[in-house]
C-alpha cells in the first residue's frame, strides 16, 4: 500500500511536468464534464422521446404485489416458498452451509488480486462467492451426469464441502487449536466491513423479493423453476439431471440444494440466495479491482465505480431508465449470478496476468473456474479471450521501439484515435437515418475499432522494459493450455455446441446423464449462427433502445459513456507509469470492443430476438469504459475533478433511484418479508 501511494506521489511530479502541466491535466477532464449540459440541450431539442423510451419498460417498473403472477407465463408467485407448505427445514439448513463453502472455495482466487490482501476477512469472504460460483459449475455438472437424483445433488454437496476444507485446512487448524483467539473482537476495520457486507445482503434480499415484476428471480429463472417441480414430481426427462444448452450455470450450481431431498417444493429460495449473494459480490468484486488501479481516493474511486455499475442508469438524463440490451443494469434488473460475473473477470483476469498474482492459487481451482466460464453467456467467453490473448500480444511488442512517443505528434495522434475510436459509433447511428442504404456505415465501426487497436499497439511498443522473449513463449504455452481448457467446458457444458450430436453420444457412452434431452429455451433456434450475415442493418432493436435510430438518440443511450470515458482518457495522463500506459490500453481495447460489438448487434443481420441477446456484447466494454472514466477522474492531483466526478456519479445513481417506483416496492418488499418471517 505504501509503495502504490510513493508511485502515486511521484506520478504527479511527472505529469504536472513544468509551469502548467497540471492544468493542462484538467483541462480534458473538465471541458468533457462541462459539454454535459450541452448534450442534454441536443438531445432534448431532437424529439427523441426520453419518456417514451421510458414507457417500453414501465410496466417492469413500476410496484407490484410480492408474489403475484404478474405477466402471463411467467409464475413465479406459483413457486412462493413462504406459502402451501413449500418451505423445507432442511433447505433453510443446507443454504448457508452451502453459501460459505462456496466462498470458501473462490476464497484462492480473490487472494491473487493484487492489493486483496489489504482488505478485511469480511470483504475477501463476499468477494470470493462468484469465484467460488465458477470453480463448482463444472465438477457439478459431472458429478449430476454421472449419478440420479437426489443421489448426484448429495454427492455433489458432499464433495464442495470437502474442498472447501481441503483449500482452507490451515486456517481450519489453527481455529481449532485456540480458537479464543479466532472469536477475540475483531478490529474497527474488520467490524464496519463486516456491518457494512451485512446490510447491502439485507438490502438486496429486500430488493430482488420483488424486482419490478419478477418475484425472488428474473423471468428465466422461471424455466428451472418449471423443471425442478417436473423432476421433483417424475415429469422430467429422466433420472438425472435436465441438461441444459443456455446459461446452465444457475441451474447447475444450484442443483445439490435444490435436489438434495427427493419430494420438496422450494426450489426458488436457492436460487433466490444465490443472486442475492452475487449481487452483493459482484459489488465488491469491482471495489476491490479498482482499488487495486486508482492512484489516488482508492476508497472513493472504489465505491463511486461500483455504485455507476450497479445502479446508475446508463443514459443521458439520470430520470429515466432505458434498457440498452437485455438485463439492463446489475441491480436494478440482472439479478444472474453468471452474467455479473461475466462482466467482472475480465477485469480480474486483466489485474492478475499484468501485475502478477499476490498468491498464486492453486493450478486446479484456475482449470476449474476457466470450465466454469463455459457454462455462463458466451459474451464472457469472447472477451476473456480478447484479455488473454492481449495481455500476450503487449508483453511480445513490450519495448520493441521505446521513446516512439517522445514528440508531441506521436501523443496527438493516439489522442485522436481514442477519440475517433468513440466517435465512430455516434457519426455512424447519426449517419443511419440520412442514407438509402446504410450497409457501408458498418466500415466506419470498423475503423473506429481499428484506430483504437492500431493506438494500443503504438502504447505497447512504447511501454517501459523489454520483451522477455522466454516469458511470451510461456505465456503462449499458457494460453494455448487456456483455450483448450475452455473448448472442453464447452463440450462439457452443451453451451452453444448441443447441437454437435457427436458430443451428446460421446460424453452419453462416459456419462449417462447426457443421453438424456437437451433443453433449451428455444432463444437461438430462430436464427441459427450459420445465418448470420455482415454487413446488413437490421436495427430491429432500435424500437427498444434506439441507439441506432440516429445521432440523438445514440445520445440518448451512450452520451453519458462517452463523456466520462473521454474524459477519463485525458485524465489517465495523471496515472503513474507504467500504471498509465497499461490503463491506456485496457480503455483503447474496451473502445475497440465497443465498436466491434455494434458491429455485431446492428450489422449482422439478426432479428429482433437475437440481435437483443447479442447486445449482451456491449456490456463489458460498456461498463469498462465508464469504471475506467471514473476511476481515473476521481484519482485526478485536481480535487475539484473528483469532486465533480463524485458528484455526477451520485447524481446518476441516486436520481433514477427516487423518482421510479423502486422505494415503493422495497417498502412492499420489507413489510411481506417481515410477515413472512
Amino acid at each position: 500500500m505504501t509503495r502504490t501511494r510513493t508511485l502515486a506521489a511521484d506520478a504527479v511530479g511527472q505529469s504536472a511536468g513544468p509551469g502548467r502541466g497540471s492544468a493542462r491535466g484538467m483541462l480534458g477532464p473538465l471541458v468533457a464534464l462541462a459539454s454535459l449540459g450541452l448534450v442534454l440541450l441536443i438531445v432534448h431539442a431532437s424529439g427523441v422521446s426520453l419518456t417514451g423510451l421510458n414507457e417500453i419498460h414501465a410496466e417492469a417498473a413500476r410496484t407490484y404485489g410480492v408474489g403475484g403472477v404478474h405477466v402471463e407465463g411467467w409464475v413465479s408467485g406459483e413457486y412462493n416458498p413462504f406459502v402451501d407448505g413449500r418451505l423445507s427445514v432442511l433447505t433453510v439448513m443446507l443454504i448457508p452451509v452451502w453459501t460459505a463453502c462456496v466462498a470458501a472455495i473462490g476464497r484462492p482466487l480473490v487472494a491473487a488480486i493484487p492489493g486483496a490482501g489489504d482488505w478485511p476477512s469480511p470483504v475477501m469472504w463476499i468477494a470470493a462467492y462468484l469465484p467460488g460460483y465458477l470453480v463448482v459449475l463444472a465438477p457439478l455438472q459431472l458429478i449430476m451426469s454421472a449419478l440420479t437424483l437426489p443421489t448426484g445433488a448429495r454427492v455433489g454437496f458432499a464433495a464442495v464441502v470437502v474442498a472447501a476444507i481441503a483449500l482452507n485446512r490451515r486456517p481450519l487448524a489453527a481455529f481449532l487449536r485456540e480458537p479464543r483467539a479466532h472469536i477475540s473482537a475483531p478490529g474497527r476495520s474488520t467490524a464496519w466491513a463486516g456491518a457494512a457486507i451485512l446490510g447491502g445482503l439485507i438490502v438486496a434480499a429486500v430488493h430482488r423479493l420483488q424486482a419490478g415484476r419478477n418475484f425472488m428471480v428474473p423471468d428465466s429463472g422461471i424455466s428451472l423453476l418449471q423443471w425442478a417441480d417436473a423432476q421433483s414430481a417424475g415429469r422430467g426427462p429422466g433420472r438425472y439431471l435436465a441438461h441444459w444448452d443456455q446459461q446452465a450455470d444457475e441451474w447447475v450450481f444450484n442443483a445439490p440444494v435444490m435436489f438434495f431431498r427427493s419430494g420438496t417444493q422450494d426450489h426458488l429460495l436457492p436460487i433466490y440466495i444465490a443472486q442475492v449473494f452475487g449481487l452483493v459480490s459482484f459489488a465488491v468484486l469491482i471495489g476491490v479491482l479498482v482499488h487495486a488501479v486508482a492512484p489516488r481516493r482508492r476508497i472513493r474511486a472504489a465505491v463511486a465505480v461500483a455504485a455507476v455499475v450497479l445502479a446508475a442508469t446508463p443514459v443521458i438524463d439520470p430520470r429515466y431508465y432505458i434498457s440498452l440490451w437485455g438485463g439492463q443494469t446489475p441491480a436494478m434488473w440482472l439479478g444472474h449470478p453468471g452474467r455479473e460475473i461475466a462482466i467482472v473477470a475480465p477485469w480480474a483476469i486483466l489485474l492478475v496476468l499484468t501485475r502478477g498474482p499476490a498468491r498464486r492459487p492453486p493450478a486446479a481451482v484456475v482449470a476449474l473456474a476457466t470450465l466454469g466460464l463455459a457454462f455462463i453467456t458466451v459474451h464472457a467467453t469472447a472477451f476473456i479471450a480478447v484479455v488473454i490473448v492481449g495481455v500476450l500480444v503487449w508483453r511480445a511488442l513490450s519495448g520493441r521501439a521505446p521513446g516512439l512517443l517522445a514528440h508531441r505528434a506521436g501523443w496527438i495522434a493516439v489522442h485522436a484515435c481514442a477519440v475517433a475510436c468513440l466517435l465512430a459509433p455516434l457519426a455512424v447511428f447519426a449517419g443511419v437515418i440520412r442514407v438509402d442504404d446504410p450497409d457501408p456505415l458498418a466500415a466506419g465501426l470498423v475503423a473506429g475499432a481499428l484506430l483504437a487497436l492500431a493506438a494500443a499497439v503504438v502504447l505497447a511498443l512504447d511501454s517501459a522494459g523489454a520483451a522477455n522473449g522466454a516469458g511470451v513463449r510461456r505465456g503462449a504455452v499458457l494460453t494455448a493450455g487456456w483455450f483448450g481448457l475452455l473448448a472442453v467446458g464447452l463440450l462439457i457444458s452443451g453451451n452453444l455446441t448441443s447441437d454437435l450430436g457427436w458430443v451428446q453420444d460421446a460424453l452419453g457412452s462416459v456419462l449417462p446423464g447426457y443421453d438424456q434431452p437437451v433443453v433449451s429455451r428455444g432463444l437461438l433456434g430462430a436464427n441459427p449462427a450459420g445465418d448470420l450475415r455482415f454487413p446488413v442493418f437490421t436495427g430491429e432493436e432500435c424500437v427498444v433502445s434506439a441507439h441506432c435510430t440516429g445521432g440523438a438518440g445514440y445520445l440518448t443511450g451512450f452520451g453519458m459513456m462517452t463523456l466520462v470515458a473521454v474524459a477519463g482518457w485525458f485524465a489517465l495522463r495523471g496515472a503513474p507509469v507504467p500504471m498509465r500506459r497499461g490503463l491506456q490500453g485496457a480503455w483503447l481495447v474496451c473502445g475497440a470492443l465497443l465498436c466491434l460489438a455494434f458491429v455485431l448487434v446492428d450489422f449482422s443481420g439478426s432479428p429482433s430476438a437475437v440481435a437483443w441477446i447479442l447486445t449482451r456484447f456491449v456490456e463489458v466494454p460498456f461498463y469498462g469504459l465508464v469504471a475506467l472514466g471514473v476511476t481515473a477522474l476521481v484519482s485526478m492531483s485536481s480535487s475539484l475533478t473528483a469532486r465533480l466526478t463524485l458528484t455526477l456519479a451520485a447524481i446518476w445513481v441516486l436520481v433514477p433511484f427516487a423518482v421510479s417506483s423502486t422505494p415503493d416496492q422495497w417498502l412492499t418488499n420489507l413489510e411481506y418479508m417481515l410477515g413472512a418471517l
